[in-house]
């Protein structure tokens, strides 16, 4: 655990996390403030500012860096729900641009040099906006009046910004706005119905998405600029596999689906086939994989199966891993929110004692240099139950042996003498194991091990 903000077993709730300017930023409750700006610089958590004063809630979210600053929505009593900003010392509201009530500022993302959002402004209801740092426009009036068209999921591809939004005649659909114009760029489901495309992530040169278009369910589609495309039909008929958390990592799009025979379990997308990674919980239960955050080269996500309730998991060489089981047995960590920070992953756990907190897991691997190419570690079998048999090459000198657990702790430390080719047997706990061998000259090289 990184920070017990809020000591005791009621938890702080770090959530919404962006880096800026070198340190971690989110929305945290420590029992006194309320839900409100924090910090963390890698040792220390900060309260940066209480907006809402005392313990209501200002409620931070959206944080998006801009122009050198720190922007999200917050909440304040005198003027609702609107634009903030931070540079590093102090806290600003940007404007107070629906003084009727709340500007909602929502979706923010960098496009064209400028900070776009959803907002209204008491007169319009939701609608595209932007701000340049000091004048608020609105970009598009889709719904002209007090409706709405209500753009979500802000997505820059191919020199426009492409989004969700409503429209007279049309239900949610795939909308762009290339600085000038929004323009209706795929209508999916004709007619009033909403084929709702969500989770808009840019993959191989295409923008991808979870839509339906009435005949089949939420499944995975593409744009690639002129035609919208069902890409895989992983649950035939209406229904709908509901591909979500659609992640980039080693060339293929992974998301969470459920094909109604594995329950929701990991897949992948590779340009061309749909495929499920690994089944974690065999059968129709699923492991229910989310929040999908590469790191070190690995897939971390929150996962269940049938031993242990929801932990941190990772997938790498075609095998899902448990990594760390944070509230041992069946009782649930529910790690969410991951983001890489400062070599380290970051995420909000509960252990059970402490509440839910701000967590975070190191690679051990990480920033180690193998510095002995020529003497290269075979270690078999891996996975393995136990033991394991290590071939060290040709090369026989003296080592020392260090083993390393999954968050990094040391586990185990031997000398070895004259080895080229031993047995080691592996901690009793399952999961994910580092070895490193120092030799003579200081240099070292490492290997990982997976005991199941």
């Amino acid at each position: 655990m990184e920070a017990d903000i809020r000591p005791g077993i009621s938890g702080s709730y770090p959530n919404n996390f962006a880096e800026y300017n070198g340190k971690l930023y989110f929305k945290a409750n420590d029992g006194i403030s309320g839900d409100e700006l924090w910090s963390f610089d890698g040792s220390m958590a900060t309260l940066v500012a209480d907006i809402q004063s005392g313990p209501s809630n200002s409620a931070p979210y959206g944080m998006t860096e801009y122009d050198g600053k720190l922007y999200f929505s917050a909440l304040n009593d005198s003027v609702g729900f609107e634009l903030w900003s931070f540079d590093g010392s102090t806290t600003t509201l940007t404007a107070d641009v629906n003084p009727s009530g709340s500007y909602w500022p929502g979706s923010l993302t960098t496009f064209n040099n400028k900070l776009f959002f959803s907002g209204k402004d008491g007169t319009n209801g939701f609608e595209l906006w932007s701000y340049d740092g000091s004048v608020f426009s609105m970009e598009a009036d889709i719904i002209v009046g007090s409706a709405g068209s209500y753009p979500a999921y802000l997505t820059e591809y191919d020199g426009k910004l492409f989004f969700q939004a409503e429209s007279i005649g049309s239900g949610m659909e795939l909308w762009s706005y290339n600085g000038n114009t929004a323009v209706l760029e795929a209508e999916i489901r004709q007619g009033l119905a909403s084929s709702n495309p969500k989770d808009l992530t840019v993959y191989n040169g295409k923008l991808y998405f979870q839509a339906s278009d009435g005949t089949f369910g939420q499944e995975l589609w593409s744009y690639d600029g002129n035609i919208a495309v069902l890409e895989a039909d992983i649950l035939p008929g209406i229904s709908g596999s509901e591909p979500w958390g659609l992640t980039v990592f080693n060339d293929k799009l992974y998301f969470s689906a459920n094909d109604f025979i594995n329950g929701t379990e990991l897949w992948s997308f590779d340009g061309t086939n749909a495929t499920l990674e690994f089944d974690i919980v065999p059968g129709s239960g699923g492991s229910s994989p989310q929040y999908l955050a590469e790191y070190g080269g690995r897939l971390y996500f929150q996962a269940t199966n049938n031993t242990y309730g929801i932990e941190l998991w990772n997938f790498y060489n075609a095998t899902a891993t448990l990594v760390a089981d944070i509230r041992p047995g069946v009782a649930n960590s529910i790690p969410r929110s991951l983001i890489v920070y400062n070599n380290k992953l970051y995420f909000r756990a509960d252990d059970g004692i402490s509440g839910k907190e701000l967590w975070s897991y190191t690679d051990p691997t990480i920033g180690i240099e193998e510095t002995l190419p020529q003497n290269k570690i075979l270690v078999l079998p891996n996975p393995t139950t136990g033991q394991v048999q290590i071939d060290l090459g040709s090369t026989i000198q003296d080592y020392s042996l260090h083993v390393f657990n999954s968050i990094g702790a040391l586990v185990d430390s031997q000398q070895l003498k004259h080895a080229q080719y031993f047995a080691y047997e592996l901690p009793e706990a399952k999961g994910i194991y580092v070895i490193q061998l120092v030799g003579l000259n200081g240099a070292f090289r490492t290997t990982r091990v997976i005991k199941e």
